[in-house]
C-alpha cells in the first residue's frame, strides 16, 4: 500500500489515522523487526510528538522537575497599589511552548484592546535581551523582570572573573577582560538556537602570560 496515496476505507477514521501516528512516531521498522524509536532514528520532537490520543494539540512539557502533558496558562494582571487586581489577559499555548515566545503575542493582544502597560512585570522566561528592546521598539513597553542567572563557577562562587565583569563595547567590536587585555576577533554567528550572537576571541598571547589565568578558566 502507498503510504502516500489518499486515505480510504478504515484509514479514513481519526481513530485509525491516530493510531498510525502513534506506531509511526514510536517504533521503527527494520529488517530486525519493529524497535523503539530513538533520537536518532527521528523522534520527533515534544513541540510534534503525539503525547495524548485523545487530543494531538496537547504535548508534554516540562517546568524544572515537573513534567505534564497539556497546555500552559498565562495569566496577565495588573498590580496597582490603590486599584484591584484584575486580569487583563488569558494566553494558552502547548506545554513545549517557550514562555518568551509567549511575551509579544500579550503584548499584541493588550494593545488590542487597549490595556497595554507602560511597565510590564514578568518572570525570568519572559524576557531576554532581544525582548527588552524589541518590547519598547514596537510596544513602546519596559519589561522589567529577574534576568538568567550567571551559571559558570566564577559567579557562583563570587571569586575570579564572570561574563559581568568584562567590558563589552558593541560599536567598536570589542570586549575588554579585567585585566585590560582587548580582544582580537569579534565574529557575527548564529547559536544552535537561530539566536543571532558573536563569538569574541582574546590573543593566545595575552592569555598564556597572563598571571590572572587561574580567576578566568
Amino acid at each position: 500500500m502507498d503510504p502516500s496515496a489518499p486515505p480510504t476505507g478504515l484509514r479514513q477514521l481519526p481513530a485509525v489515522e491516530t493510531l498510525r501516528r502513534v506506531w509511526v512516531q514510536n517504533y521503527l521498522q527494520s529488517e530486525e523487526g519493529a524497535r523503539w524509536r530513538t533520537l536518532d532514528d527521528g523522534l520527533p520532537p515534544a513541540a510534534q510528538f503525539l503525547s495524548s490520543p485523545h487530543d494531538w494539540d496537547a504535548h508534554l512539557g516540562r517546568k524544572g522537575s515537573n513534567g505534564w502533558v497539556g497546555y500552559t496558562v498565562v495569566l496577565t494582571e495588573t498590580c496597582e497599589d490603590d486599584t484591584p487586581q484584575l486580569i487583563t489577559q488569558v494566553v494558552r499555548t502547548p506545554a513545549p511552548t517557550a514562555e518568551g515566545a509567549v511575551t509579544p503575542q500579550i503584548h499584541q493582544a493588550l494593545q488590542h484592546t487597549g490595556l497595554l502597560p507602560a511597565l510590564h512585570l514578568v518572570d525570568t522566561a519572559f524576557l531576554d535581551a532581544e525582548l527588552l528592546v524589541t518590547s519598547r521598539q514596537e510596544y513602546d513597553v519596559e519589561l522589567l523582570g529577574p534576568t538568567r542567572r550567571d551559571w559558570p563557577w566564577q559567579a557562583q562562587a563570587a571569586q575570579g572573573f564572570a561574563s559581568a565583569d568584562f567590558v563589552v563595547d558593541f560599536d567598536r567590536c570589542r570586549s575588554t577582560c579585567p585585566a585590560g587585555k582587548e580582544s582580537v576577533e569579534w565574529v557575527p554567528r548564529v547559536d544552535k538556537w537561530g539566536k543571532a550572537s558573536s563569538s569574541i576571541r582574546f590573543s593566545s598571547g595575552d592569555f598564556g602570560a597572563c598571571p590572572s589565568q587561574a580567576q578566568c578558566i
